[in-house]
């Protein structure tokens, strides 16, 4: 049976949202019953930001997936759940089992979450398995977190707009997967160019046939007929199909065309290549876009009419018709008004409107006389004359004074102005080739091997798109410079090399050093700005794979570290999102006249702390989020400052009043008025916290100067009224302080104590404490006293002791008389005066004629009377022992019995006098002379027995 932690508390029966949200972040998530509350949070609570805080600390894989594909969360926190699947899906530790539920989902989103997410590989090819649409194959190349999932995905991409979409979303994540797309967006453009020639090839032949089939009979016919069916059969039958019908139809018509006509005269057939283009490419015009020789071949062919076919115009109404119809037709409007008369064509007007048509060829394509150059004008000048010899090509038929005619001529002189200018400008774009040439040089001579080979290239391209004439100066100097710089490549080559190959070896080397994530990332941006700084050569070019490929392999540790960190401005971003929606929920409508100010000022900070707390670092704001918050809080911060400053006129008022009854006379109303200002003060609202502890304290300031008045006031009265009482609290404690030192001096304490008692009666309240205190204080001191007495009473009968022992030292010198007792003497002397302990002075007295008597026996060498002397301490012992209370030794009994009888009728029985009397005896004892060393133990051990009771 599990115990239910009773610290822990259930975050849903905290009612203040703030307080819930605060613990709610503070819950450890590893806590199965913490995760049972979480999930009834997500459920159940009312508040947004307390969910999707709440769905970030699911762990339950299960739990997130059963809400997730249930529909019925809104937006935010689907996409919030959807961040956490991703989460818990990538971690590494996550298990097939733990996934079950997602595996077998048959969410729409769950492969794709899957694909995208899930650390396990097979999982990932199991899911990317099941994903048919080709929508979420893009969705996976351009958001998996693993290549070869993103690479997998992408081979199966076949739609091209999906795989430009996916192209654009992992050109800078996957090179790889990048190349492989490119690749696929390559082969289809050089599939759809191909299928492009060949549409327009279809197109074109057909176009040609039916001009072939509506011309005039000419030498050229025949020979046009034979390449365009050959190049019709050589093109594919799969385009050729739909326009097969039509093509045999017009083949027809020129066969019989050709059937049905003799050659009168032999013209030289044109080349295959005048004809057609050929099936890979279309017709291309020259750089004027001026059309080819091959149209004015056609052209002045198509004019050539037979000697036969020459009519008189004067003879044939159907010309003059035709004449007067065209006369004033200009050069511009000539293609259309063929188009409009394409059916009013007669057999003897067909030359005339050959020459037409010729003529409209050269607008198709418009000619920019503007932009051409010296060869298209050359060439466009040759047809245009060919076209004005009207005298020729249409004999009997005067045309020069037709619009188009004098059109064509005015046309002609425009490209004689452009020749010059051509001319010209060929001119200074060679000499500005020659001055590119000389910039190539000076790179080449620096040793600037990367911005000269850049630099050649594009003079390749600019010498390819010039004439020939222009160049024939040039060809020679670019032979030169490649030569040079392959030289210099070479050169550049063996500099360059060891250093590339060395950064390589220090890239690929990175993965092995265990970096942090920013040191790695600064340490791969550093390499990579050295590779640059080498500049480029063909040695950078061959490394570069091997160099990216490392760099790339180096930095996933970044890669991941940075896509978590970008996780973790996801989230803030979306708690700021939702606490925006959460503000702008609560505060749709506002009933500013019943509003709780508290409660507003509290919301407002709170969220201006939560705002706080998710600021992203190192990143610019969003500047629509941040626009959105403000715009939500500016209304309300308005009405906030309106009502603080209200406040505030409020609480200075109530100040001015305080100040007013501070200045006057303070009584008991003041106090009563001060009071009530007091309480008007707590029922004012909210304010500013600086503006309103700077007025709290104004405010206080004179509140507390007023009841200081006050309390003196009452104090003085108090003090007047007291004074005995003082007085004796005064004693007590300079009775305590005395108690305090070693030695109290007993004069002062008795006058203290007679003070005490001669003080006025205590009032009840206070008499029995200070009885008591009084009491204990005088103890107190009396303790001290009695204890320095036993200190001095212990010291004094040290140093007799001490003096009997330097007498007893005196007194056997006397009786040994030893050579050296000069010396000793002297010792005695001097530690005779080494105490500076006084003595009583009975016992000084005694104990210096003992020790006078020693030195009177040792100065003249005699002896004391020991008997004598033995006999006096056995009385004296006698007489201590009879105080004493204690028996006598048996050798001593009788003379006891004799001391008894004679003293029996002194008293001697009272306790205090026995106590008297052995003090007495003791100083004798001190004072008596010695004993011999053998009898001296023996007396000294009685002495201190009957001392000692």
């Amino acid at each position: 049976m599990r115990v239910k932690n009773i610290l822990k508390s259930d975050p849903r029966k905290i009612k203040d949202p703030d307080e819930r949200l605060l613990h709610v972040q503070q819950l450890d998530e590893s806590d199965s019953e913490v995760q049972e509350q979480i999930l009834s949070l997500v459920d159940n609570d009312d508040q947004p930001s307390i969910r999707l805080l709440a769905i970030g600390k699911l762990t339950s894989i299960e739990a997130l997936w059963q809400r997730y594909s249930a529909f019925s969360v809104n937006d935010i926190e689907a996409e919030t759940m959807h961040k956490r699947l991703a989460e818990l899906l990538a971690d590494s530790t996550v298990t097939e089992a733990a996934l079950s539920p997602v595996t077998k989902a048959t969410h729409p989103g769950a492969q794709l979450l899957l694909a995208n997410n899930c650390a396990l590989a097979s999982v990932r090819v199991q899911a990317l398995q099941q994903i048919q649409s080709e929508d979420a194959l893009a969705e996976v190349v351009s958001r998996s977190r693993y290549h070869e999932t993103r690479l997998q995905a992408a081979t199966q991409l076949t739609d091209l707009s999906l795989v430009r979409r996916a192209l654009d979303a992992s050109r800078d994540k996957d090179k790889v997967v990048s190349k492989h797309l490119q690749q696929l967006l390559d082969a289809e453009s050089a599939k759809q160019a191909k299928q492009r020639a060949q549409e327009e090839a279809v197109r074109e032949s057909v176009k040609m046939a039916e001009k072939l089939s509506s011309s005039v009979w000419s030498p050229q016919t025949a020979a046009r007929f034979t390449t365009l069916q050959a190049r019709w059969n050589e093109l594919d039958k799969s385009y050729t199909k739909s326009q097969q019908e039509l093509m045999e139809v017009q083949f027809a018509k020129i066969q019989q065309m050709l059937d049905e006509h003799v050659t009168v005269e032999q013209v030289e057939s044109p080349t295959e290549d005048e004809l057609l283009p050929t099936t890979d490419e279309q017709p291309v015009p020259s750089n004027s876009n001026s059309p080819s020789a091959t149209e004015e071949s056609a052209s002045v062919a198509t004019v050539s009419p037979p000697l036969d076919a020459v009519t008189s115009v004067s003879d044939n109404p159907e010309i003059a018709k035709m004449q007067e119809k065209l006369v004033n037709v200009a050069l511009a409007d000539l293609p259309r008004w063929l188009s409009d008369h394409a059916k009013d064509v007669h057999p003897d007007t067909q030359n005339l409107l050959a020459h037409c048509q010729a003529v409209a060829v050269l607008l198709d394509p418009p000619f920019e006389v503007v932009k051409a150059r010296v060869g298209a004008v050359q060439e466009r000048q040759k047809r245009i004359d060919v076209l004005l010899a009207t005298e020729t090509i249409l004999p009997g038929l005067h045309v020069n004074h037709f619009q188009y005619v004098v059109d064509l001529h005015a046309h002609r002189r425009a490209l004689d102005e452009r020749l010059v200018k051509a001319k010209q400008e060929s001119a200074d774009r060679v000499k500005a080739t020659h001055r590119q040439f000389a910039a190539l040089g000076g790179a080449i001579k620096d040793g600037k091997w990367g911005p000269a080979n850049s630099m050649f290239k594009r003079l390749q391209k600019k010498v390819a798109s010039m004439e020939a004439q222009e160049r024939v100066s040039l060809n020679d100097k670019l032979s030169r410079a490649e030569k040079q710089l392959d030289d210099m490549a070479d050169w550049q080559d063996f500099a360059a090399r060891p250093k590339l190959e060395a950064l390589c070896v220090e890239m690929e080397a990175l993965p092995a050093q265990a970096l942090k994530p920013q040191v790695l990332a600064k340490t791969i941006k550093s390499l990579q700005s050295n590779w640059k700084g080498l500049g480029v050569s063909r040695a950078s070019n061959e490394l570069w794979s091997r160099f990216k490929e490392a760099g790339d392999a180096a930095y996933e540790p970044c890669k991941v570290y940075f896509e978590e960190l970008n996780a973790q401005r996801e989230a803030k971003l979306a708690a700021k999102a939702a606490l925006c929606e959460q503000l702008e929920s609560e505060f749709a409508e506002v009933d500013w006249a019943s509003i709780d100010w508290k409660k507003l000022q509290k919301t407002l900070n709170q969220a201006k702390r939560t705002w706080r707390d998710n600021r992203i670092s190192n990143r610019k704001p969003d500047k629509a989020l941040e626009d959105r918050f403000t715009k939500i809080l500016s209304p309300l911060d308005d009405k906030l400052k309106e009502q603080y400053d209200a406040n505030a006129l409020l609480k200075t008022d109530l100040i001015e009043k305080a100040t007013q009854l501070a200045s006057g006379e303070i009584n008991q109303h003041v106090i009563n008025q001060t009071k009530s200002l007091q309480s008007a003060w707590k029922q004012i609202g909210v304010m500013r916290r600086k503006e309103d502890q700077e007025l709290w304290e104004q405010f206080n300031t004179q509140c507390r100067n007023i009841f200081k008045s006050k309390h003196e006031q009452d104090r003085e009265g108090y003090k007047a009224s007291m004074g005995h009482v003082f007085r004796a609290r005064d004693i007590i404690k300079e009775l305590k302080s005395l108690a305090k030192t070693q030695a109290p001096d007993d004069s002062a304490v008795q006058a203290l104590v007679a003070e005490f008692q001669g003080l006025a009666e205590f009032p009840e309240r206070d008499k029995r404490g200070l009885i008591k205190d009084f009491r204990s204080s005088v103890d107190a001191c009396s303790r001290v006293q009695e204890g320095q007495r036993k200190k001095r009473f212990k010291s004094e009968k040290n140093e007799q002791l001490r003096l009997v022992g330097l007498c007893e030292q005196l007194e056997k010198l006397a009786e040994l008389h030893s050579d050296s007792a000069d010396t000793q003497v002297d010792d005695v002397k001097s530690a005779w005066e080494a105490s500076d302990v006084a003595v009583s002075r009975d016992f000084a007295k005694r104990v210096e004629a003992r020790r006078d008597q020693a030195l009177a026996h040792i100065a003249a060498g005699t002896q004391y009377d020991y008997e004598a002397n033995e006999k006096l301490r056995r009385d004296l012992l006698i007489q201590m022992e009879v105080a004493a209370g204690i028996d006598t030794p048996a050798e001593d009994k009788a003379r006891r019995m004799e001391f008894q009888l004679k003293h029996l009728q002194e008293g001697m029985t009272a306790q205090a006098d026995k106590g008297e009397q052995l003090k007495t005896l003791e100083l004798e004892w001190f004072g008596a002379g010695p004993v011999l060393e053998a009898r001296r133990e023996k007396l000294n051990a009685r002495f201190k027995k009957a001392v000692s009771r």
